[in-house]
């Protein structure tokens, strides 16, 4: 059954409280050298025993005593029901490398509950509606495109029909998404959350399963799509072993988002920092990344079913109007298109890490290739394997100057300090370095994280990357 399911009344508007007590710190540091302007930040916070109930009125404090807006929602809870972790979300606005402190802190009392204000859903025969109170996006329930339409300052900027989503199989079939149920797992002040589950299919033809989790942030045109396909079929595991090549694998040649925008101006980069090119007129830009770039892009690492490594080239490849324009080790690129209605910025995160992907621009549409066809063989994704990637798109209207996503590629992330952390037990025997004993295994830390042999540098070694094997660990 679809249902709503809202968040629990435990989020307060923190200008409106009074008898603050103080808990911990959030430091945040910017190292991309990009200002950040309200960007969504989300961080999980570990609580004492008894400290904190699940109904806390919690407020954060910004570095200049500002208060700010604060959506909470508990993830795990003591014994005696008190909140051990919660997850946190706030907009945080951080100058380019700068270093600011966020404090958050526990009131008494409040007047009344926090308000959604405008940050709505509803829903509407087939669709859902949400309004952020910059834009509303129109979302449909029973076949997953995901966007029918959105609105800014209250006209079109995205086509009524066109956006879809499809995973063509090996043999070219199209299969389409279509959703099975759907859910509202998150609806504050900050940011609402729609899950989707569903299934690709041609007639009656099943061949993978999804799950779509749509992030929306109250003032803000933008949406994140974290995507997940799934094999649901069982391996067969013949001999007992892990093979590609097992029965119980499917095989697809592409999964691509297509969505339909009119702009007649097309601004792009390949990195963050870099600044943005122009394509005038009519013209397509293509950015496809093929392998990781690195010194071991051939590694064995990426061998298929046959036992070959099909990576054609080191790194990237930008095209325009189907001519190599650049060649490159690793792209995170960002584009932006500009036309009467407004401005749509598009990327997608850790776009090099999950090799091979895609992403195109024309005038009349952006194509998000999670999966792209410009690869030289297909994708094996085996029984009960999964694969999730995120997209990130922002809408703006002709009274705001255009904004590249250049910030999903570094993402702000707030740290309390190992004090708090070890104080609160949440993590059994945690205790600050400074206090740390045992000499011996933090020498084993520091050589996975320091040196010249670290994680990192073992990462290269076999090219720990694409698709299958990204953020695996040698």
């Amino acid at each position: 059954m679809n249902q709503i399911a809202m968040s629990p009344p435990s989020t307060r508007q923190a200008g409106e409280l009074h008898a603050a007590t103080s808990l911990c710190s959030l430091q945040i540091v910017e190292t991309l050298g990009v200002d950040r302007i309200d960007e969504p930040v989300t961080v999980g916070v570990p609580f004492p025993k008894g400290r904190i109930s699940r109904n806390a009125c919690l407020g954060l404090v910004s570095p200049m005593g500002q208060s700010m807006p604060l959506q909470w929602t508990g993830l795990a809870y003591w014994s005696d029901g008190s909140v051990q972790w919660a997850l946190l979300d706030f907009l945080a606005s951080v100058p380019a490398y700068s270093e600011l402190t966020f404090n958050l802190e526990q009131f008494e009392t409040s007047p009344r509950s926090q308000e959604r204000g405008f940050l709505t859903v509803q829903p509407q025969g087939d669709q859902l509606c949400i309004s952020t109170g910059v834009a509303t996006f129109y979302i449909h329930t029973r076949d997953f495109k995901p966007l029918d339409q959105v609105l800014l300052e209250g006209k079109r900027c995205l086509a009524d029909t066109g956006s879809r989503m499809t995973l063509t199989g090996e043999d070219g079939t199209r299969y389409h998404p279509c959703i099975t149920r759907w859910q509202v797992t998150a609806h504050g002040p900050i940011r609402a959350t729609v899950r989707m589950h569903g299934m690709f299919r041609h007639g009656r033809t099943v061949v993978a399963h999804f799950l779509a989790q749509l992030n929306f942030f109250a003032g803000k045109g933008l949406m994140e799509m974290r995507f997940t396909l799934h094999n649901p079929r069982a391996a067969h595991h013949p001999g007992g072993l892990w093979d590609l090549g097992d029965p119980g694998s499917i095989l697809f040649e592409d999964l691509s988002w297509y969505l339909p925008v009119s702009a007649p101006r097309i601004c792009w980069n390949v990195s963050p920092g870099e600044p943005m090119r122009t394509l005038q007129g009519a013209g397509t830009i293509e950015v496809y990344q093929d392998s990781s770039g690195g010194p071991n892009w051939r590694s064995r690492n990426h061998v298929n079913r046959h036992g070959e490594v099909r990576q054609t080239f080191a790194g990237y490849r930008v095209l325009i109007n189907g001519e190599v324009f650049e060649e490159g080790k690793r792209a995170t690129p960002t584009v932006v298109l500009e036309g009467d209605a407004g401005w749509m910025s598009g990327a997608i995160e850790q776009f090099w890490q999950n090799f091979p992907t895609a992403l195109e621009v024309t005038g009349e549409n952006i194509t998000f290739r999670l999966f792209p066809h410009q690869y030289a063989d297909v994708y094996e994704l085996q029984g009960g394997e999964q694969k999730t990637q995120t997209v990130f798109i922002e809408f703006g209207g002709t009274n705001t100057s255009s904004r590249p996503l250049e910030w999903i590629h570094d993402r702000l992330v707030p740290q309390c300090s190992p004090d708090w952390h070890a104080s609160t037990q949440a993590i059994p025997y945690l205790v600050p370095r400074r206090q740390d004993k045992n000499v011996h295994y933090l020498a084993l830390i520091d050589s996975a994280i320091e040196g010249d042999s670290t994680f990192f540098d073992r990462r290269e070694i076999i090219d720990e990357y694409g698709w299958r094997h990204f953020g695996d660990l040698y």
